[in-house]
């Protein structure tokens, strides 16, 4: 898939194109681009040994919630990964 492609409304990275794999046996949903391998689900990203996905998302303004009277940031996107979720999702059914 790619940028140039992609019809799930906005690109949700910052690489120009990946390929979506799912390991059946293990369902671990992972994205590839530029020969590196991404764990999006979270069993890619517990077990699998691939780099984060964060590491290709743009990242939307940091938000913060309130945990025991302490402010603690939340990482936020600044696009939807939901559309690359359900097609990963989609490849492991």
């Amino acid at each position: 898939m790619s940028k140039a492609t992609w019809t799930g409304g906005a690109w949700p990275f910052t690489v120009p194109d990946g390929v979506l794999k799912c390991y059946v046996e293990d369902s671990m949903e992972t994205f590839t681009s530029g020969g590196v391998e991404y764990g999006l689900n979270a069993t890619a990203k517990r077990f699998g040994n691939f780099r984060d996905i964060d590491d290709i998302v743009p990242t939307g303004p940091t938000a913060y919630v309130d945990i025991n009277g302490t402010k603690q940031p939340v990482k936020t996107y600044a696009v939807s990964l939901d559309g690359i979720y359900a097609r990963a999702s989609k490849l492991c059914s």
